[in-house]
């Protein structure tokens, strides 16, 4: 719906019809108008000579823009299954490979959409906190406590997302099937493995570069990110160029 004419977009927003295909594009409607709307927000933050009170309802509204998103995908389409390692192996040693919580995906494309999502989502609060940053570094007045609450919201909710994709790796790499059951490592990657480390490979590059996130989520995305080089074979045909 980018760049959609204006008649266009009214049509959608007036048309009572029940039609699927219709509800998925005022969903993506909604979407770009929000989208939009956090990317000027973003921009209007950039300046740190706005008065304190304009730049806390900007914030603000960025962080109510994040939770109109986190509502996207609670429709029955978009359900998934979560289960603890404990679940999968009472061995301690297999059980140190997986995550604590694996999400289990209808296919690895639709737990590509869920991080494709995420990862935005990431994006957007790293953003706020530099934003907030670079105002707190340029205006000396500005005390801390002011922006510890906001500081703290955002920080919490990298940390979930970056859980949240983290968890999908295993389905992801076909260490695991649909029903949560280990396959048997044959020494060689599944063939699904490619695909689904190429559908990982922004997701957890952003998460091993993301300052917010958890030194133990950072280690943990630089050892998949191996993985998908391997997988991908980025590694055989880049070599350490690959390594980015």
């Amino acid at each position: 719906m980018k760049g959609s004419p204006p008649e266009a977009e009214l049509w959608l927003e007036s048309s009572s019809q029940p039609s699927l295909s219709l509800q998925s594009e005022k969903q993506n409607l909604k979407i770009t108008h929000t989208c939009a709307q956090a990317r000027k927000l973003l921009e209007r933050l950039q300046d740190t000579d706005s008065p304190l009170e304009e730049t806390l309802r900007l914030v603000n509204e960025v962080h109510l823009l994040d939770a109109k998103a986190a509502t996207w995908r609670n429709g029955p389409e978009w359900k998934y299954k979560v289960i603890y390692r404990s679940e999968i192996t009472t061995d301690l040693d297999e059980a140190s490979k997986f995550p604590a919580c694996i999400e289990i995906h209808q296919d690895v494309w639709m737990a590509f959409e869920w991080n494709y999502h995420r990862t935005a989502r990431i994006v957007m609060h790293e953003n706020l906190l530099q934003c907030l940053h670079r105002l707190q570094t340029t205006n000396h007045v500005v005390q801390e406590s002011l922006f510890e609450t906001t500081k703290q919201s955002s920080v919490s909710t990298i940390r979930t997302l970056a859980d949240g994709i983290l968890s999908t790796v295993p389905q992801s790499f076909g260490d695991i099937d649909q029903e949560g059951n280990i396959l048997k490592n044959t020494g060689q990657a599944p063939k699904c493995a490619a695909i689904g480390a190429y559908f990982l490979l922004w997701p957890i590059k952003i998460i091993k570069s993301t300052v917010s996130a958890t030194e133990n989520q950072r280690a943990t995305a630089q050892k998949v990110f191996q993985r998908i080089r391997e997988c991908t074979g980025m590694k055989t045909a880049l070599g350490d160029r690959s390594d980015i």
